[in-house]
C-alpha cells in the first residue's frame, strides 16, 4: 500500500494508475483506491484549523464541549458518579474488604 497525502491529485492519480498495490489518499484527490480522514476533520470537533483536503460533514464542537462542561461541572458538584453509574458491593464482600485492608495496615 502507498500513501499520498497532499500530493497534487492528478501526480497521485497518474502514480496510482502505474501501480499494483492499492493507494490511499489523504487531500490527493479521487484517483487513489480509497480515501482516509480522521473522523475529527469530518465531523467538525477542530474549529481553528482546517486542512484544504477537509470536508466538515458535522459540527460537534458544541456538543461536546458542552458534554465535557457538564461532566466537570457534576464531578466538582459530587453528583457524578451517582449511585447508578457506580459497581455496588454485598455487605459480607464490603466487610471482607475492609477487614483485609485494616490488616495490611497493622503489617
Amino acid at each position: 500500500m502507498l500513501e499520498f497525502e497532499a500530493v497534487p491529485g492528478k501526480i497521485a492519480s497518474l502514480i496510482s494508475q502505474q501501480l499494483e498495490i492499492p493507494t490511499i489518499g489523504i487531500g490527493a484527490g479521487v484517483g487513489t483506491d480509497g480515501q482516509i480522514l480522521l473522523c475529527y476533520d469530518p465531523l467538525g470537533v477542530f474549529t481553528d484549523f482546517k486542512p484544504k483536503f477537509t470536508k466538515r460533514y458535522a459540527k460537534l464542537t458544541e456538543v461536546a464541549v458542552g458534554g465535557i462542561s457538564e461532566y466537570v461541572k457534576e464531578v466538582k458538584a459530587g453528583t457524578f458518579p451517582d449511585d447508578d453509574h457506580t459497581y455496588g458491593v454485598d455487605e459480607a464482600e464490603l466487610e471482607k474488604s475492609a477487614t483485609m485492608v485494616e490488616h495490611r495496615k497493622q503489617v
